[in-house]
């Protein structure tokens, strides 16, 4: 093969929450089950994950100016943010490749491949950004990374066309959060077609800008930047609520099963999230929230033992109405079967203490659950367990009542409102690193 003919290609981004191997002692799922307490233990918790905000406000003022450079043991550049909280802990996002030159100067292709625009391409590592604290990531979204050789190539022939991929990807993404950032959107479904755009622009920019010493091209596969700026999208929704009521949720699956969820309404609405939405902006699906597992978050990286959260934001919907909703979690194993089923509230009333409740009892209609239970436990955390004492459910709020700051991305001004934060954390007794499956790719 020439090296006119040589091609690089990125695979679809992937999101991964990095765990330790002893999950006793891993960092993010000690925060996670410390926040479970409610109360100033989830406001600790928030105010941490919420320091994410300021770095993506450096991107939406800065754009592709607010990155700083360093560069790896290769030579390729290291795109990277910053901030800290003035206590002692930093704050950061990063962006770089991940791929390893042999004694002889070669990149090797490893044993993945991938077909990119009908062209097939051999694994040689990922692009990876992170985003994290103190040194140690918490999320990762990861593009896998390919070549269209089938042997071991020098990587002086390739490295400035890697490194020309890296820039415009980093460009590229803080372009595109820039221009969401300031965008104006009055409901979810803009925000959701905004970030489709924002993909397909970027994906665009980066084929046609990425030039080298040798002629090769830049395949990008679908869903390029997507998921990148969807680690964004709570922050953006807060920057436009208009009603008087909002919740952040951050829904934790730290259980070996699937976990496949859906909304009834009483008040209120979804306006960020893992779903899909029509064009009215109601739910078109959910996004089912993988289990804890073990392998390559994209084929030929590193192994790494993985969570999943999400994100889901709540709006009320008029300035006369709160937030309520029920919602049910089925957890499902690998071979489909609906192992666990748990039922939970949130009430955020226009007057009045906000109310939750949990349960693995059998609930047949979330309408009749929600108005039982709307009201009734007025407190910042509710616990249930399965009938074997296997799965924990737990639900918090960071307060009852009362207004309180909002994080922002369009504005360096605390604003506060009538804004609570919630987690729902699904917990699997004595699981551990040596009895999860691997992960599906």
């Amino acid at each position: 093969m020439s090296d006119q003919s040589l091609k690089i290609g990125l695979g679809a981004a992937r999101m991964t929450n990095p765990l330790s191997g002893d999950f006793a002692t891993d960092r993010t799922l000690n925060s996670v089950f410390a926040a479970a307490k409610g109360g100033a233990a989830t406001v600790n918790y928030f105010n941490n994950a919420n320091q994410t905000s300021k770095l993506f406000q450096q991107l939406i003022q800065g754009g592709v100016n607010a990155w700083e450079t360093a560069e790896d043991e290769n030579g390729l550049p290291i795109y990277y943010i910053k901030s800290s909280d003035g206590a002692g802990n930093s704050y950061y996002i990063s962006m770089q490749a991940n791929l390893t030159v042999d004694s002889n100067g070669d990149l090797n292709p490893n044993d993945t491949t991938q077909t990119i625009n009908g062209v097939t391409f051999n694994g040689i590592g990922a692009l990876t950004m992170s985003i994290g604290y103190n040194n140690s990531p918490t999320s990762q979204v990861l593009w896998w990374l390919g070549m269209t050789s089938v042997g071991a190539v020098g990587f002086s022939i390739l490295k400035s066309i890697i490194k020309g991929c890296i820039d415009n990807v980093a460009s590229q993404y803080a372009a595109q959060i820039a221009n969401i950032g300031l965008g104006d959107f009055t409901d979810p479904a803009d925000l959701d077609d905004s970030i489709s755009e924002a993909d397909s622009d970027a994906s665009t920019a980066i084929t046609e800008g990425t030039e080298g010493t040798v002629e090769i091209e830049i395949s990008l596969s679908w869903s390029f930047i997507g998921i990148g700026l969807g680690i964004a999208a709570v922050f953006i929704v807060l920057s436009f609520i208009f009603h008087s009521s909002a919740q952040r949720v951050r829904l934790w699956n730290v259980t070996r099963y699937k976990a496949i969820w859906s909304l009834y309404f009483d008040e209120g609405k979804l306006v960020s999230g893992p779903v899909e939405f029509n064009s009215d902006s109601s739910i078109k699906s959910y996004t089912p929230f993988i289990p804890v597992c073990s392998g390559s978050p994209v084929p030929g990286a590193l192994p790494v033992n993985q969570a999943m959260y999400g994100d889901i934001s709540f709006n009320s919907n008029s300035q006369t109405n709160g937030i309520g909703y029920a919602m049910q979690i089925q957890l499902v194993d690998d071979q489909g079967n609906v192992k666990y089923t748990c039922t939970l509230m949130f009430d955020i009333p226009l007057v009045g203490k906000n109310s939750t409740s949990v349960t693995f009892n059998t609930v047949s209609s979330l309408s009749d659950y929600y108005n039982n239970q709307a009201g009734v436990n007025n407190s910042i955390m509710q616990q249930a367990v399965s009938s074997d004492n296997l799965i924990q459910a737990t639900t918090t709020y960071d307060y009852l009542d009362g207004e309180h700051p909002m994080p922002q991305l369009n504005t360096t001004d605390t604003n506060e409102g009538y804004f609570y934060q919630s987690l729902i954390l699904l917990a699997e007794q004595d699981l551990t690193a040596a009895n999860i499956a691997p992960c599906g790719c």
